[in-house]
């Protein structure tokens, strides 16, 4: 996996330390190009000054062995996709936060492959605590453990802790809502685009948590879930947190993954002990 370093000294903000029209839409395309979590933008990135740049090189065929899906990508953007996208998050009040705002969060920053584009429903300063849990598990738990979930996402939200989850049935569900019950902030980090209706009826909880946080996606709002975006995705709930809590997970699940790759980005990992913790 490869670390990007991003480039600071290229920013260019406004009183509000919001970037660009221009800045934004060139990360917007490279992330609708390369997809989330792919290493080839980063290392298209490093070639040039910046994203505007970098965009540019792509657009003109300047950088080689673009693969089909990829000029694809390049076409549809042409056809002004990226332009739609982004005119629907303006009209839908929907946050772009791209990597030289100076609110993208500092802790995803030096991931593997961090997201080009988060789009926020939400206050997105909630996604910058200096104190943050993640909270996962199964989406099938049983009810000890839907109590210890929400128990600990409660408890914590007191101590100034932001509880991340990844707003699935189940652990995540308890988690998100122990820290709204607490009056406190959780952010959740979605496999599917923040405005598609999934886990189906929970758009309540949904606005809840834009309330008391943030819900944010690497991808575009109206985009259906596939299953390797939930992996994909899990690699922001540990680089948000300072820790990982399994509370409940199978031994091939997506909560596993996340807490890897907790251990591969140095966040500490916690599991609940295998009796009655009350």
């Amino acid at each position: 996996m490869l670390k990007c370093t991003i480039k600071y000294d290229t920013i260019k903000e406004n009183d509000i330390g919001v970037i660009g029209t221009q800045e934004k839409l060139s990360w917007l395309g490279l992330s609708l190009i390369f997809g989330a979590e792919n290493k080839r933008l980063w290392e298209v990135y490093e070639h040039y000054e910046n994203a505007v740049s970098a965009f540019e090189a792509v657009m003109k065929n300047d950088v080689p062995n673009l693969n089909h899906n990829e000029i694809e990508a390049v076409n549809n953007i042409r056809k002004g996709y990226a332009e739609d996208i982004y005119n629907f998050c303006l009209k839908n009040k929907i946050k772009l936060i791209t990597p030289d705002d100076s609110c993208y969060p500092e802790k995803l920053s030096v991931i593997s492959c961090p997201p080009a584009v988060i789009y926020c429903m939400g206050d997105e300063l909630s996604l910058c605590n200096s104190k943050a849990l993640a909270v996962v598990g199964a989406r099938k738990a049983c009810s000890y453990s839907l109590r210890v979930a929400q128990k600990t996402a409660y408890d914590v939200s007191g101590y100034d802790v932001t509880v991340i989850s990844g707003f699935a049935n189940g652990i995540d569900t308890a988690a998100h809502s122990g820290a709204i019950e607490a009056g406190g902030k959780t952010v959740a980090v979605l496999g599917c685009g923040i405005l598609y209706d999934y886990p189906k009826g929970k758009a309540d909880l949904k606005n809840k948590i834009s309330e008391n946080g943030a819900v944010i996606s690497e991808y575009p709002p109206l985009s259906p879930p596939q299953p390797t975006y939930f992996k994909v995705r899990n690699r922001i709930i540990s680089g948000l947190s300072d820790g990982v809590l399994v509370v409940e997970a199978g031994s091939k699940s997506g909560s596993l993954n996340t807490a890897a790759h907790a251990l591969e980005q140095g966040r500490e990992v916690f599991v609940i002990p295998p009796h009655d913790i009350f």
